[in-house]
């Protein structure tokens, strides 16, 4: 096979790097563009539409003989005689061979794959591959995510050589099952050997259509099938697209991040699952609600879609009156818990104090929106705007290509009038003014309050003979003087959940004339919220003790220490949810100071 590079038509026309230079100042990072662009493609491409999907990110490395056998199934060989002229990144794969080459495949589940006859332009492949912008996926998917036509941008522009290939199993047109591959690349217009070309070049089938020219067809079928095995394609059964990234940059934790922040809302609602494989083979799962910065909007979110029940100078929804007979959405906003030391969100999200997120159909977070002056009274705060699926198209068409804003001034928007203009102006305005009054009706959040251990103080204040100024010591020797120290908890990740683990340590003071010592004791693990230790049930821990312990019941156990070391006890809760704070609640007791 053989790469066929675009002639350059005589009347001009787009060059290949066109294709890929939509996301340049877009203010976000290679990865975050990725993970938005392409999982936005396949959840458009859902076989349920509305329903989940799936996305896997599997990265590749091959070096030495590997690389060689890569190559040449790729026939870069082709591309690589023209690297001078590509405008191609200094670091690319063709001038540094030292390094290892690095492919990154993207595999979608759940969706339907590059439907259609594939040598219609009318076809999701050559709608992917071959056009460039467009308004057909504006006025044929409602709902959907992407509207230009642009998203073969972000798989071009994460390839230092500015090349891709897509496999896709389907279905044609009749609905009868096929195989896909066609390999594209995006590059700088330039001249070789005497002709202009255009930047783009195929690896597929060149057919010569009888007065119209040259069209470039994907392989089908086997040959399909064994291009995508040499290439390195590892598709499970059933229907989807794979999109191979050739000397890609893009950091197996940066994409992880990407996928955190802008589609958490569809991962809370499970209906995204995303796993991310770097070239060791290792997983790693998004899990935005253990993010610091992501867990307030999440909390916003279920307030917005009512999950969550409105709390006095907290947390509210606000579901907007309708304007020109549509549905328009809630905003769900929280105030964050904070002091004036540090940033609730952390260090390196300050600009996400006082947003709020803009979620629409595909369920991605189009932007961190602020467009109103901070507050320096009101409590800190984040929220979620949740649009309705009556304003979805319109606010769809006010995206730029980037689909990171809604832009009451699209041109989009102007085809039918000022109707569509003014719905997002009024949308805007109502989160603005909605987001503002919560804010200044909102109380400060009060401090945690520790929650004091009366009993223990009590007991170590008559053991040690610690107590308030102006009372006098206890009379003569302390009798059974005995400590306890905790150590944890620590957190541990348990799937989707968090583990705590860590021991107690009950011990005598060094020189004590008792023998030994029975004690009770009690060890909890409580949920913490934002008033102190909550009524709900503590979670259930597993005790390792390395001393007998003998259970009384109403998680009382008995046990002896002597002065030869501690009588350790060990404890591992069961798995819970990642959004509690929890809190260890250690009690310990003599026999006979409990018996009195």
């Amino acid at each position: 096979m053989s790469w066929h590079y675009e002639k350059a038509p005589l009347n001009g026309g787009a060059p290949g790097d066109a294709y890929k230079s939509v996301f340049n100042g877009s203010g976000k990072n290679e990865a975050a563009n990725l993970a938005r662009e392409a999982i936005q493609n396949s959840v458009d491409a859902a076989a349920d539409p509305g329903g989940s999907v799936r996305v896997d990110f599997r990265f590749r490395r091959l070096e030495g003989e590997a690389r060689q056998a890569f190559e040449t199934a790729a026939s870069l060989t082709d591309i690589a005689v023209r690297e001078p002229a590509l405008g191609l990144p200094k670091s690319n794969a063709f001038r540094d061979r030292a390094r290892p080459l690095d492919l990154l495949y993207v595999d979608d589940y759940d969706t339907t794959g590059l439907k259609g006859n594939p040598t219609h332009p009318s076809s999701n492949l050559r709608k992917l591959l071959m056009d460039l912008g467009g308004s057909g996926k504006a006025q044929n998917q409602t709902g959907s995510g992407g509207s230009y036509g642009f998203g073969k941008a972000v798989y071009s522009s994460n390839s230092r050589i500015g090349t891709i290939f897509a496999f896709s199993r389907t279905e044609d047109a009749q609905g009868a099952p096929i195989s896909l591959l066609m390999g594209c690349a995006y590059q700088t217009g330039h001249e070789f050997e005497g002709k202009p070309f255009t930047g783009r070049a195929f690896l597929g089938t060149e057919v010569l259509v009888p007065d119209e020219g040259v069209r470039f067809d994907p392989l089908q079928g086997a040959a399909a099938e064994e291009m995508a095995a040499r290439l390195g394609f590892q598709r499970e059964d059933g229907l989807g697209t794979s999109i191979l990234l050739i000397d890609t940059a893009v950091q197996p934790e940066d994409l992880v991040a990407g996928i955190e922040d802008w589609w958490w809302p569809r991962i809370e609602a499970r209906l995204l699952e995303a796993s991310v494989f770097d070239w060791r083979g290792e997983e790693y799962v998004p899990r935005p609600k253990q993010r610091p910065h992501i867990y307030p909007f999440t909390k916003a979110f279920d307030s917005a879609i009512g999950k969550a029940p409105d709390i006095a100078g907290r947390q509210q929804r606000k579901l907007f009156n309708r304007s020109q007979d549509l549905d328009i959405g809630a905003l769900g906003a929280v105030v964050l818990d904070d002091s004036e030391e540090e940033n609730p969100l952390g260090e390196d999200f300050e600009n996400r104090l006082d947003t709020v997120a803009l979620v629409r159909g595909p369920l991605m977070v189009v932007d961190y929106h602020q467009n109103w002056r901070l507050s320096a009274t009101a409590p800190r705060a984040v929220g979620c705007f949740v649009a309705a699926e009556d304003v979805d198209e319109v606010l769809k068409l006010s995206e730029p290509p980037a689909h990171d804003r809604w832009d009451p001034t699209a041109q989009r928007l102007q085809i039918d009038g000022d109707e569509k203009t003014e719905i997002v102006k009024s949308i805007l305005a109502r989160i603005k003014k909605g987001f503002r009054d919560f804010q200044n009706s909102a109380k400060p959040p009060a401090p945690p309050r520790p929650r004091r251990l009366t009993k223990l103080e009590r007991d170590l204040a008559s053991w040690f003979g610690v107590g308030p100024k102006g009372r006098p010591a206890p009379p003569g020797p302390n009798p059974a003087p005995i400590s306890l120290r905790p150590y944890g908890p620590r957190i541990e990740v348990d799937g989707d959940g968090l583990r705590a683990t860590g021991h107690v340590d009950i011990s005598l003071p060094e020189g004590s004339p008792v023998a030994e010592l029975p004690f009770r004791v009690r060890i909890l693990l409580k949920v913490a919220e934002e008033d102190g230790v909550s009524a709900a049930d503590p979670i259930p821990l597993e005790l390792e003790p390395d001393c007998p312990l003998e259970p009384l019941g109403e998680d009382l156990w008995l046990g002896v220490v002597t002065p030869a070391g501690p009588a350790r006890i060990g404890f591992r809760s069961q798995a819970y949810d990642p959004s509690w704070t929890v809190q260890l609640v250690p009690e310990v007791l003599p026999v006979e100071e409990a018996a009195s």
